[in-house]
């Protein structure tokens, strides 16, 4: 037996409309909000690609100018991203 979709009691759908309400007048603060969250995810997410990267150049290519230049970029992109996070 396959029960039928019911219909959402309006009980149900009142207290979303009561915060709906009261936060169409903090738009701009939430979507500052929410790009912001985006945004440090991003950056905290950006230092294990990086380790990633750094594990992969040591591991698998022949130690050369080449990778040791690679690794020496990609250590000070990760020591500058630990310093923006320690500044903000």
């Amino acid at each position: 037996m396959t029960s039928l979709p019911t219909k959402q009691p309006d009980f149900a759908r009142r207290p979303f409309q009561l915060v709906f309400s009261y936060a169409r007048t903090y738009t701009k603060a939430l979507i500052i909000t929410i790009i912001s969250m985006l945004l440090l995810v991003g950056v905290q997410l950006l230092v294990p690609w990086i380790i990633k990267i750094l594990i992969g150049a040591v591991t698998t290519q022949v130690a050369s100018q080449a990778t040791m230049n690679l690794i020496i970029q990609l250590t000070v992109v990760v020591l500058v991203v630990y310093i923006l996070r320690a500044g903000f």
